[in-house]
């Protein structure tokens, strides 16, 4: 036996046989079972002598169910067996059925689904078709003529078949076809029946692998510590406290004022650190008060900002009411429950690296540069990853292990803190909006004017968004002036004030900020209209799909049953990625604590490859966006984050969730995107259910404070 690393397709294959086997162990290929020798036919796709097959799941699985759904959209167009498919994760080695483009290889925007349906289902058409023309061939039969079921090749004549294992190895030789057929929907067999998800009977034995479970031979364990979050130089730390305690291998600094300890386990990697207790010198100008930049904001909203979304071609009728709002949102922090982990090992010329990435191909860039070495160098495998929320599109965690491994000559896993992962995130922006809006005497929405101030997030990704001329960063924009609403004239404006610190993508993205503002402020609009807010919002919606959700989401919720005292529902719409959510939530205060009764949840995703994922995914938005709107905020203390655990940083409980009813709203439309669709109406729902609870309009988040 070698001693080598052992790929994730490895492990899950061989974890889906039942086998138990020691990581660093591995075959050698003198002795390697020829019947699990797979055909490849196409890229993601390959088929065992067994008959069963192999299917690739093409992006991070980090909660949202693309371990399945994807090979699912795969498993559907190829025509075989669920039972038949076998799923293995991605590493940046493999082909792809597409150009390696930007972003769609990024698990993010609600994409993974609606971006991959159409390719995936392309790509497995292909593998199909070359299986039948090899079985035709052989059967000497005009093209066309044969059929495919439950992964068979079937006879005209009804009787005689031949299985894709029977045809693969010759299959695969054939020219990829150009032009493919797909499956009409009324042949599907998989989509919308399929229930179990690959990924949960691992999760729930504890065998499930995670980038911080991988062992290699020789592995030594790190962890860092940053220091302030606005800049800092490191100054000072005890090395010889650190290296006198037990296990403790080394302590250095990377990237200047990272400093890094390895040890035997990842306690006494901690342990050192504390140990070491590093001390920094503030950056000029780095002492941090969230409160100044939130005057900041404000104060930027009296500049005429950059204008978007101007529409001045609407009709004026005569102005029977003015209405005029501010909204302010605090930073936020995503608090995956894993914090950030890495595995790597540097080889010298070459690099092999475990990560829990959204973005398997821009771990990968930075990995190689981290080291030094070309990405062909390097190979990323995809784990799982415990919580993404646009936190794990970023790779600097890559970038650390890779150099870690390459500074010590050996493999490494790194793994932060829970309190260095909350100190030393990309939060999503604070924001601040100033809302103007003009009512007709029948209350139509004859003006709405939006303002907002805040950073840029995209301005650090893509040099398209800096300089004068840049576009508006549409994860400013997006929404902002809602489109399914008929809203006379519009305009738009931003005025950016620049983060003090490292921001990001988070779930939802524009849509948080935004669609809180946006449906915010059309409550306040149905108020001062004197009209019931869903009628309000239903009379002015534009969009047939948004209105079947809002007239479900109605009916389900009850909204025009009477409450008992004290008790208010609010509703949210909102269209993103593709979909249409609406949302009623009915909600108290009791004691001076925000009670949420229930909450109504109604999606239109289009065609829904696996319903109760959608459920499950709509569900997980709800609790997330829940947890934001009644606690989410990061405070500043000098040039830290005051926040270290989920013990000053909360997240919803279980006793707290409140019980939800979610429907499906079934249409023959695309898929569209469902594991961001649900967050962004949290915010403006509770709000708005307050407001008819108590009487109190409230614009800010997090609101579980201004009860208390």
């Amino acid at each position: 036996m070698e001693f080598v690393s052992l790929s994730r397709r490895e492990i899950l294959a061989a974890s889906l046989f039942g086998a138990t086997f020691a990581l660093a162990m591995k075959v050698p290929a003198a002795v390697a079972d020829p019947a699990r020798a797979a055909t490849q036919i196409q890229p993601l796709l390959a088929i065992l002598p067994s008959g069963r097959v192999q299917i690739t799941a093409l992006l991070a699985d980090m909660g949202q169910g693309v371990y399945t759904s994807l090979p699912l959209i795969l498993a559907e167009e190829l025509d075989v067996e669920w039972s038949q498919v076998e799923i293995q994760m991605f590493n940046s080695t493999m082909e792809t059925p597409a150009a390696k483009e930007p972003g769609m290889f990024i698990a993010a925007s609600s994409r993974s689904v609606r971006s991959w349906f159409t390719p995936l289902r392309e790509c497995a058409a292909r593998a199909r078709s070359m299986l039948v023309q090899t079985a035709e061939r052989r059967w000497k039969l005009q093209p066309g003529r044969c059929k495919t079921a439950l992964g068979f090749v079937i006879h005209p004549d009804g009787r005689t078949k031949l299985s894709y294992a029977e045809l693969a190895a010759e299959a695969a030789k054939l020219p990829v076809p150009a032009e493919v057929t797909l499956k009409p929907a009324a042949d599907y067999r998989l989509f919308g029946k399929i229930k179990d998800r690959r990924d949960v009977p691992d999760k729930c034995t504890g065998a499930a692998l995670y980038a911080s479970d991988i062992k290699l031979p020789g592995l030594k364990f790190a962890s860092v510590t940053h220091g302030p979050i606005t800049g800092g130089r490191l100054v000072r730390y005890n090395e010889e406290a650190a290296l006198a305690l037990p296990r403790v291998n080394k302590l250095f600094v990377i990237d200047q004022n990272t400093l890094v300890a390895v040890a035997d386990d990842t306690w006494s990697a901690m342990r050192a650190l504390e140990a070491a207790a590093p001390e920094y010198e503030l950056a000029p100008d780095a002492d941090l008060d969230g409160s100044r930049h939130q005057r900041e904001l404000q104060d930027a909203l009296a500049q005429p900002g950059r204008a978007f979304d101007v529409n001045q071609d609407a009709a004026v009728p005569q102005t029977a009411r003015k209405v005029s709002a501010r909204y302010e949102l605090p930073f936020l922090a995503h608090a995956t429950m894993e914090p950030m982990s890495c595995t790597a090992w540097h080889k010298g010329d070459t690099c092999e690296v475990w990560a829990p990435s959204q973005a398997v191909f821009r771990a990968r860039e930075v990995a190689a540069k981290a080291v030094g070495l070309p990405e062909s160098a390097v190979v990323v495998y995809q784990t799982l990853l415990g919580g993404g929320f646009g936190r794990r599109s970023e790779s600097d965690f890559v970038h650390q292990a890779a150099l870690i491994s390459k500074t010590i000559n050996a493999p490494v896993r790194l793994f932060w803190s829970r309190q260095e992962d909350m100190q030393r995130d990309f939060y999503r922006p604070a924001y601040a909006f100033q809302f103007e809006g003009e009512l007709s005497a029948n209350g139509d929405i004859t003006r709405y004017n939006a303002k907002i101030s805040g950073a840029s997030i995209m301005r650090t990704r893509m040099a398209l968004f800096n300089g004068p001329n840049a576009p508006i960063d549409p994860t400013v924009r997006s929404q902002l002036v809602p489109s399914i609403y008929k809203l006379g004239r519009t305009q738009a404006a931003w005025s950016e004030v620049k983060p003090p610190v490292p921001v990001g993508y988070w779930r939802s993205v524009a849509h948080s900020q935004n669609t809180f503002a946006a449906e915010s402020f059309i409550d306040e609009l149905a108020h001062a209209a004197g009209i019931d807010p869903f009628k309000f919002r239903r009379d002015r919606l534009t969009d047939p799909r948004m209105a079947a959700v809002a007239d479900k989401v109605a009916e389900l919720s009850n909204w025009s049953a009477p409450l008992p005292p004290g008790r208010g529902r609010g509703v949210a719409l909102v269209a993103c990625y593709d979909s249409y959510f609406g949302q009623v939530i009915e909600a108290s205060v009791e004691d001076g604590e925000i009670r949420i009764h229930h909450v109504t949840n109604v999606i239109d995703c289009g065609l829904a490859v696996q319903p109760d994922n959608v459920i499950a995914q709509v569900e997980g938005g709800v609790i997330f966006g829940l947890s934001a709107a009644l606690y989410g905020k990061v405070n500043f203390d000098g040039g830290y984050v005051s926040e270290t655990s989920f013990g000053d940083y909360r997240v919803l409980t279980l006793a707290e969730t409140p019980p939800m009813t979610t429907f499906i709203l079934q249409t023959d439309n695309a898929p569209g995107g469902v594991g961001e669709t649900s967050t962004p109406t949290c915010g403006p729902a509770l709000l708005n259910a307050l407001h008819a609870a108590t009487g109190r309009r409230l614009r800010h988040l997090p609101v579980a404070e201004a009860f208390s």
